[in-house]
């Protein structure tokens, strides 16, 4: 039983490793030797994929630093949340500096048996040759020209913002609360990494140029009321766009990672749906392992039935909470007090909300 990724980002290593150690063996095909450099660039995973990657990489707990509480703002009032989102039973979500967590599973993975790397041009794979060679390829970088004709149906939008990401330097404290700050111009994430560091991730609306650190910096702390003596690191960015393909599969060979779904960073949850795929897609071949049947589509076509009707909704949600929020910070504050505070105070809410969070749907 052999299967082929393509593509050697995150997502694709913690793939490779989960069915390298079902004693399939696994090509990785990439097209440069990859090591991710120190740069501002976080990941936050939730509770229930955190102990997923733990069982994979169980020295990964050492490289995060977990979050008790999400606070949700309004741009008017940042002394009272209009959403708090806390239990006593688990954390909310783990921090990683993507640099770390990434290095950390290259190394890992390295010398893992019945996983090996291939070099090549990723732009001229032929898949189709190549879908003979193998059970499954999975494709997580759509370049080459068999991909680029098969999965190019998307549902797409502009959020017509970019995302300027940094990590903030501050007096040390006890810092488990990550929270979210909407404004006019959109969300600000305040995302703890360390006691002394926090991750900002700032939602803005295109203007004619980039914004420039000095305006990044004062707009950071306009909004802060959380902590004190502020350093800030290089700043990031990248444009905001919304994306799901309408095809998952064709042949052998399935599309997966950022490439098959795209959202808004506002509830950090990318990096999450990847996980949730990987562990669907795991089962469904261990389902097969286990009645002595072979991987081939069949998996795929189980795959897209499954994860394309959540994947679509989870989406669709994230991009109406984003939406819900941009129109809210624009009505009126007594509006606004008086709806949270009945949403604040419902226990539904806050118990399926971080339920929905932490595992998807």
């Amino acid at each position: 039983m052999k299967i082929c990724i393509i593509g050697n980002g995150l997502t694709s290593l913690v793939l490779a490793k989960n069915l390298a150690k079902k004693k399939i063996f696994v090509d990785i095909i990439y097209e440069h030797h990859h090591k991710e450099s120190p740069s501002a660039r976080t990941i936050g995973i939730t509770n229930d994929n955190f102990k997923f990657l733990k069982d994979l990489f169980p020295k990964i707990k050492n490289r995060s630093f977990s979050i008790k509480e999400i606070k949700v703002f309004n741009h008017n009032d940042l002394d009272n949340a209009l959403l708090n989102f806390s239990s006593k039973n688990m954390n909310q979500m783990y921090m990683f500096k993507y640099h770390e967590i990434y290095n950390h599973i290259l190394k890992d993975i390295k010398n893992f048996k019945n996983l090996n790397k291939i070099k090549k041009k990723l732009k001229t794979l032929d898949l189709n040759n190549l879908s003979k060679k193998y059970d499954l390829i999975i494709d997580t970088n759509l370049q080459n020209k068999f991909s680029t004709k098969n999965f190019y149906k998307k549902i797409k939008k502009d959020y017509f913002s970019k995302a300027y990401v940094t990590i903030m330097y501050h007096d040390k404290i006890e810092n488990k609360v990550a929270r979210q700050v909407f404004t006019k111009m959109g969300p600000i994430a305040f995302l703890p990494i360390s006691n002394d560091s926090t991750s900002i991730v700032i939602s803005h609306k295109v203007s004619i140029k980039d914004l420039d650190r000095s305006y990044i910096e004062k707009l950071i702390i306009k909004y802060n009321k959380f902590y004190k003596t502020l350093k800030f690191s290089n700043i990031q960015s990248f444009n905001l766009k919304f994306s799901l393909l309408k095809s998952y599969y064709s042949k052998n060979i399935l599309a997966f990672g950022d490439k098959l779904h795209q959202i808004h960073p506002l509830a950090g949850q990318g990096f999450n749906m990847n996980i949730r795929d990987i562990k669907y897609l795991s089962n469904e071949i261990d389902n097969k392992i286990s009645l002595g049947l072979l991987i081939d589509k069949t998996v795929l076509k189980e795959f897209e039935n499954r994860r394309k009707s959540n994947n679509t909704v989870f989406a669709g949600a994230i991009d109406f909470i984003y939406e819900f929020f941009q129109l809210e910070s624009r009505s009126p504050k007594i509006f606004s007090k008086k709806l949270f505070k009945l949403l604040n105070n419902s226990k539904l809410l806050t118990k399926y909300g971080s339920i929905i969070a932490d595992k998807g749907i």
